[in-house]
């Protein structure tokens, strides 16, 4: 894909779901909590929604959340706490 590796700009979580925002997302990307691939709904170029992954979360625990295209361009990576 045009534009190289995908880039997260914030990781958050919606209900059930963990909701990652950035930049070069595509079509294929799945989202990676230590390095553990989880189900993934493409909500745009900028938006990825990982299916029930905030539910595996405890409160308070910290992951470490990346990226993967389906060309396999891997993004940093990103710790997140869940609040």
């Amino acid at each position: 894909m045009e534009g190289g590796a995908p880039n997260i700009t914030a990781v958050s979580t919606n209900g059930k779901n963990l909701v990652v925002s950035g930049t070069n997302f595509d079509g294929s990307a799945t989202i990676l909590v230590d390095n553990d691939p989880q189900r993934t709904l493409f909500g745009g170029p900028g938006v990825l929604v990982g299916k029930k992954t905030a539910k595996r979360i405890a409160s308070g625990q910290t992951v470490s959340v990346q990226v993967q295209n389906g060309d396999s361009a891997l993004s940093q990576a990103v710790s997140f706490t869940k609040p």
